[in-house]
């Protein structure tokens, strides 16, 4: 099977994106007017995008396994919300965007399920082509006020992100302009965008992992996030999207976040001190890491650093230099 290409994906986006931005703004439209709900956002689109690609019939793979249906808190400890709503699918207005061209009769009659069923309904029964079962788990619990995900209909800036964390809460990006629909971030196009931000959000709630999260990322807010907008041109591009995936694009365990926050912030730190001390840029990977920011972070080893600053007689420099005004509390964490 041959691998598909970012040249692949943008290819289909812009063949795609004509026909799926007025149904995706269609879906928009609904929603601003209350008659969908944002985990029916979340599954208009998809179905929406498998249809066009697969078409009505084959975007719908079998029936989902009953077990994987039931919806329960479990361990997950996250503050609960009130259950949404969900659409007819015999509602006029629903019916203009998730019509026969994208649940086929055949389809419902497979599932047993009519028009009369709300689109809640088609997706516990539904699976569909190649949606991950992290996704349809997301999507149950969303729609049982279980998931504090807040739908969104372009992509949040890392500040805002960060602060949208920190309130115990993620977003999810349903892309429905036909500019944004043209576009592929990294290796992901606007679906799959979509499915990244239910798995961020599976791992933000998995295993006891919700609250501590919450906390780093209050720390973060409060404490290393003024040091970045102070630090940020002084220690470059490079520490930019540093600092971008550790406060917007990492969901896991407190102590490891916090370990690659350290990691990263000490290789920044070498490298500032390696540049002051004259030695040149590499500017160009830089350039590049920027261009696939959505797919890759910089990879931070201070075993590769140390051995160079110490043949160059800046390892002392390095070492006497402060990380950050709260390096006393990150090291009592991380240490």
């Amino acid at each position: 099977m041959t691998a598909v290409t970012t040249m692949d994906l943008k290819e289909r986006a812009l063949s795609e994106a004509p026909r799926l931005a007025s149904k995706l703004e269609g879906v928009k439209e609904l929603y601003t007017k209350e008659v969908l709900s944002s985990p029916d956002v979340c599954v208009a689109y998809i179905l929406i995008t498998l249809a066009l690609r697969h078409g009505p019939d084959r975007a719908v793979a079998g029936t989902r396994e009953k077990e994987k249906n039931k919806v329960g808190k479990g361990h997950v400890d996250v503050p609960e919300e009130e259950p949404y709503y969900s659409a007819r699918l015999s509602h006029l207005e629903v019916q203009r965007v998730l019509g026969h061209d994208v649940i086929s009769d055949r389809a419902l009659s497979r599932l047993e399920l009519n028009r009369d069923s709300t689109i809640h309904d088609f997706w516990l029964k539904a699976r569909c082509c190649k949606v991950p079962d992290y996704a349809s788990a997301c999507l149950d619990a969303f729609y049982a006020g279980l998931r504090p995900l807040r739908l969104m209909f372009r992509i949040p800036d890392p500040t805002e992100l960060l602060a949208m964390q920190a309130e115990g809460a993620r977003c999810v990006s349903a892309l429905a302009s036909p500019k944004l629909l043209t576009q592929v971030f990294g290796h992901r196009d606007c679906l799959e965008m979509l499915l990244h931000d239910l798995a961020h959000m599976e791992k933000f709630v998995e295993a006891g992992r919700f609250w501590q999260q919450v906390g780093f990322f209050v720390f973060l807010q409060a404490s290393v996030a003024p040091f970045h907008i102070q630090q940020r041109q002084a220690l470059g591009r490079r520490w930019e999207l540093s600092w971008n995936y550790v406060s917007s694009d990492m969901n896991a365990v407190a102590n490891h976040m916090l370990m690659t926050l350290k990691s990263q912030l000490m290789v920044a730190m070498a490298r500032r001190t390696w540049l002051d001390a004259g030695f040149p840029d590499d500017a160009k990977a830089d350039d590049e890491l920027s261009a696939v920011k959505s797919d890759v972070y910089p990879r931070a080893s201070m075993s590769e650093w140390k051995p160079s600053l110490a043949g160059c007689g800046l390892l002392d420099q390095f070492e006497d230099r402060p990380l950050f005004p709260v390096k006393c509390a990150a090291r009592t964490v991380c240490d």
